[in-house]
């Protein structure tokens, strides 16, 4: 039974509030303490209710962006951008930010699997894990199989241990395995430089910019490093913007200008641009005869008609680059992709020589780290060898060959012939599911280790907490089959490797600045580049003025701000970010134009199948202006 509250009680209690309330406002700041019971002492170090932060580096991605982890009762709760990182310099992508959900996330491997007779995976120990792993190189080397190792792109101290597990163990190691390779990028810089680098390109210091296809603010080699620098050079006043693409990117929403230039007709346009600077003599560099003579001839009209760009608009980009006292031309992306890629980095190559952008603002000295990193074509020779039977322990890590990889290269049947494929991951993927024994891979704020992302930077890798699983760093790992293999143990740990790696290179007191800073910037020599003139006339010669006819909408698969290559899609959180362009958080779905859309009668939300050659996939249709006519565009996470 409720009792009824009289009015006398009801003025009483209100009096009490009211005073308490008065009371607390008159208090001091400085006099208040906050109270946090512990049933347990706290860690060493843990200020109970404060935040510390530890510096780390962030590994959803290759480019080796630098984050400050916040912790909160020795918990990391936050990633944020550390400044002064000589990669990021205080920034963070959506990406490196959700990196830190794949710590907590509920379908993280916690222990090693090994698939049983029915097919099914059940966890193991260690132990048994790794004795496995050397009986099966033994019997692979007894029966003439050859031992591999293909993993993502790696660098730092774990790279160069890679090399002495695969000595030890008589391992091949294979070129590593990225969807965004920049393949036609290095190859097009070794014909005409001698150099298959990928190098540094210094934004900032140029003061009008033209980037082709190259997504600098999205997935291209280092976005949050580009964002950066292009915020500094508008910061400094004269510096102008403009982007070339077949499709609709947030760079291209970003920069100064957008030109819209036909998909596969981006080396027409570079080509006509070098061609008038070479006719206006506005370049810095001669071009020897040979190359001049083999460049083709196009006419503004021509060069309008084949790339789809007005020829008031050409005439812009060619007089922007001929005034500008610092041009800076880089191509990549969606527009280096297709079959004629090479061509496209090549022309974008031969207007940094003339222009003199070459050593100043593409640094070969400085380049990224990606001379490791091997083609599509390595991976049809991979699956080549898996299917003739001759592949004996296969190690797979941090890389899902079997979803980024053609249907018709027959990774995932082949993959079933190797005598033993051992995967290294944290979360399950598609290529996990297909191998023998799964190695779970301690998150990186659970691991020591380093990564070079580019020539004269080391960033460290640092744990926050304990590993909360029974999961290694891959370091870890490796030392530990080693041991096994020679019967005589891990000699040590990856982290008195990794301190005793840093002595040697640094000295102790490098190495003191590496831990405090989580950083170091090494002074490098400068390089010398030279242009083979013989390759670059034998490479346009072959260059069509016209290019091909191309019939029907074309199928523009591009990177994704939210998942990279696919590899983020296990992150629910990427998820529920709206995309910047078209608005929707969730699945997969094909950009159309409105012209196209009414042209084939495509509404929105409608589905519809999208094939080419033996792929095959089905899209609801999102209606986008902006978007050329006769292009349709997927993101690739999901294709």
């Amino acid at each position: 039974m409720m009792r009824r509250l009289k009015r006398r009680d009801f003025l009483r209690i209100m009096g009490g509030v009211s005073g308490s309330t008065l009371l607390s406002s008159c208090g001091s700041p400085k006099g208040s303490k906050t109270f946090i019971s512990y049933v347990l002492p706290p860690e060493e170090g843990v200020i109970p209710g404060e935040a510390t932060y530890s510096p780390s580096t962030c590994a959803e991605c290759p480019a080796g962006c630098g984050v400050s982890v916040t912790l909160r009762y020795g918990w990391p709760v936050k990633l944020e951008g550390s400044p002064g990182h000589p990669v990021s310099d205080g920034g963070l992508c959506i990406r490196g930010q959700s990196s830190i959900t794949r710590l907590y996330h509920p379908k993280r491997i916690a222990s090693p699997m090994l698939r049983n007779g029915g097919g099914k995976f059940q966890g193991i120990s260690w132990e048994k894990a790794l004795s496995r792993i050397s009986k099966s190189l033994a019997a692979s080397r007894s029966e003439g199989r050859t031992n591999l190792f293909l993993s993502g792109r790696t660098s730092g101290s774990l790279s160069r241990l890679i090399d002495s597990f695969c000595r030890t163990g008589e391992v091949e190691r294979l070129p590593e395995f990225e969807v965004y390779s920049h393949s036609a990028g290095k190859e097009a810089n070794s014909l005409l430089f001698g150099q298959r680098e990928v190098p540094r390109y210094r934004i900032e210091n140029a003061d009008f910019l033209l980037t082709v296809g190259a997504d600098i603010l999205e997935t291209h080699v280092s976005p949050v490093s580009y964002a950066r620098q292009v915020s500094r050079a508008r910061g400094g006043g004269e510096f102008l913007w403009f982007h070339a693409e077949p499709h609709l990117s947030l760079t291209g929403a970003n920069a100064d200008r957008r030109i819209v230039v036909s998909p596969g007709r981006e080396t027409i346009f570079l080509l006509y641009v070098l061609r008038q600077l070479l006719e206006k003599r506005a370049g810095k560099k001669e071009l020897p005869a040979e190359v001049a003579g083999s460049l083709p001839r196009i006419s503004a009209g021509r060069a309008s008609e084949a790339t789809g760009i007005p020829a008031d608009t050409l005439k812009e980009v060619c007089d922007r680059i001929a005034h500008a006292r610092r041009p800076l031309v880089i191509a990549g992306g969606v527009s280096t992709s297709h079959p004629g890629g090479l061509e496209v980095a090549a022309a974008a190559g031969m207007i940094q020589w003339v222009t003199g952008a070459i050593p100043g603002l593409v640094d070969f000295a400085g380049r990224e780290n990606y001379e490791r990193v091997g083609t599509f074509r390595d991976m049809e020779d991979l699956s080549a060898r898996l299917e003739r039977g001759k592949v004996g322990v296969l190690f797979l890590s941090r890389t899902n060959p079997v979803f980024s990889l053609p249907k018709r290269t027959d990774f995932r049947e082949n993959l079933k012939k190797a005598m033993l494929s051992v995967a290294i991951g944290d979360l399950p993927d598609e290529t996990m599911q297909e191998a023998g024994l799964i190695l779970p891979l301690s998150h990186a704020l659970e691991s020591w280790g380093d990564v070079e992302p580019r020539r004269g930077v080391v960033s460290l890798v640092k744990p926050a907490l304990k590993p909360l699983h029974d999961t290694l760093s891959e370091g870890d790992m490796l030392l530990r089959i080693m041991g096994e293999v020679s019967g005589k143990g891990a000699a040590t740990g990856y982290r008195d490797y990794l301190f005793g790696e840093w002595m040697r290179r640094f000295g102790e007191k490098g190495r003191d600045a590496l831990l405090k800073t989580g950083f170091v910037e090494e002074s490098l020599p400068g390089k010398h580049v030279s242009l083979d003139g013989q390759k670059a006339a034998s490479l346009f010669k072959r260059q069509n003025a016209t290019g091909g006819e191309m019939g029907g909408p074309v199928l523009v698969l591009a990177p994704s701000l939210r998942t990279f290559d696919g590899r983020s899609r296990g992150l629910p959180l990427l998820s529920e970010i709206p995309d910047p362009l078209t608005t929707i958080s969730y699945g997969r779905w094909l950009s159309v134009s409105p012209g196209t859309a009414n042209a084939s009668g495509f509404k929105d939300r409608e589905e519809v199948t999208v094939s080419s050659g033996d792929w095959s996939q089905r899209f609801p249709v999102k209606i986008q202006p902006g978007l050329a006519e006769g292009v349709v565009v997927a993101c690739r996470d999901f294709v």
